[in-house]
């Protein structure tokens, strides 16, 4: 017998009601976007949560601060989180004084008698106003916390690919190796020559070379022709002797898949709404004052699994992550659009409004999934005795 029957699913037809109602109560009461609208009132209460990071930087005064903190700063992540930010500053400020240094060693080869007042004052002001600019140089994550989120419905896919690079170096295909196997050889067939027996030990040994002397001139030769050469001269191939050594970690990519069949105009509205914010906050912007020269990066988002007005442990954590694409398609299956009777312009999620569109979002985490990470983010609720640091 199953844990679930069809009877466990219940609807319920009033707007905004359910679990939700936790997240639209409280600060994200004018600011939540969601599809569909009763979201959370049936299938379980299953439905995700993306919330928004803006850039410290950006001119936008909406959306406000919400004063929760993202999960990359909550995560205490020797890779990217406090202390590494911490670790990768004090190295940064060393090479910053390395800089205030030079500055300060050009100063005073060019502050000499032969220089006029007027251009020793540029030269002071610009040491100074370099030195400051430095100083005030931040390494932190420049993220905050929005009052914006959306919550959406779960997709039909929820696929967690977590990836490391390995790479398979060839210890015959550097000089290093050929010296090591070559030259072990070498002193291997040192110690066996028998003086007594010079002719014969002395064709073994030069026997036993050949392949190493065949293999360099066939290297000289280049391409598959040397391949040719040395395979056919002396029956066999070289043995690449290849290692597997870890490399790095990647990044780990999601992609989720939503379809929007707006059932009124009020639910219409609150889609197009979705789709504007992401690809609003998935956008750069031009840094104020500095003639373009300068973007301010996309927001960053952090997504959340719930069921009833809970966070879904079963499902694993994703930290900060940044908005790669949005894919949206207003004609899923083929164009077809809504007309109100009586409406002969289009409005937004009224007349000319698209009766079905498909949304796909590309993500990618900021921060490299360790045990360590896995441990602090899941200890607490799924207890692997025998991974205990």
């Amino acid at each position: 017998m199953g844990l679930f029957t069809i009877t466990d699913i219940t609807f319920n037809k009033q707007d905004r009601t359910g679990p939700i109602d936790q997240l639209v109560k409280n600060e994200y009461q004018s600011n939540l976007l969601q599809y569909p609208q009763d979201i959370g009132s049936y299938d379980k209460g299953h439905y995700m949560v993306f919330y928004i990071n803006k850039q410290t930087r950006t001119k936008f005064q909406r959306p406000q601060d919400s004063g929760d903190v993202p999960e990359v700063l909550k995560n205490n992540n020797p890779t990217t989180g406090s202390s590494g930010i911490d670790n990768t500053a004090q190295k940064l400020v060393g090479v910053t004084n390395s800089i205030l240094g030079l500055g300060n060693e050009v100063q005073q080869k060019v502050n000499n008698p032969l220089l006029n007042s007027s251009k020793k004052s540029t030269i002071n002001s610009l040491t100074n106003a370099i030195q400051e600019s430095l100083k005030s140089i931040s390494f932190e994550r420049t993220i905050k916390r929005t009052t914006d989120a959306i919550a959406l419905y779960m997709p039909d896919t929820l696929n967690f690919i977590q990836n490391q690079g390995y790479d398979s170096p060839s210890i015959s295909g550097s000089n290093l190796g050929r010296l090591a196997v070559g030259g072990a050889s070498f002193v291997d067939e040192i110690k066996k020559f028998d003086v007594k027996n010079f002719g014969q030990s002395a064709a073994k040994f030069v026997g036993n070379l050949s392949p190493f002397l065949l293999n360099f001139a066939a290297e000289q030769l280049g391409g598959d022709f040397g391949r040719v050469i040395f395979a056919t001269g002396f029956g066999a191939v070289r043995n690449p002797m290849m290692e597997v050594i870890y490399s790095t970690p990647e990044l780990r990519t999601f992609r989720y898949d939503f379809v929007f069949w707006p059932r009124n105009s009020k639910e219409a509205e609150e889609v197009q709404k979705i789709l504007e914010t992401f690809r609003f906050h998935q956008a750069p912007e031009v840094l104020s004052n500095f003639n373009g020269f300068f973007l301010v990066p996309p927001s960053e988002f952090d997504i959340k699994f719930y069921y009833g007005g809970g966070e879904n442990h079963n499902i694993p954590k994703v930290s900060t992550c940044v908005l790669e694409s949005v894919d949206i398609d207003y004609a899923p299956n083929g164009w077809s659009a809504y007309e109100i009777p009586g409406e002969n312009e289009p409005t937004l999620g009224g007349t000319g409004m698209p009766v079905g569109v498909r949304l796909s979002l590309q993500f990618k985490e900021t921060e490299i999934v360790t045990k360590d990470l896995l441990r602090q983010q899941n200890g607490a609720k799924v207890d692997i005795k025998p991974y205990r640091a």
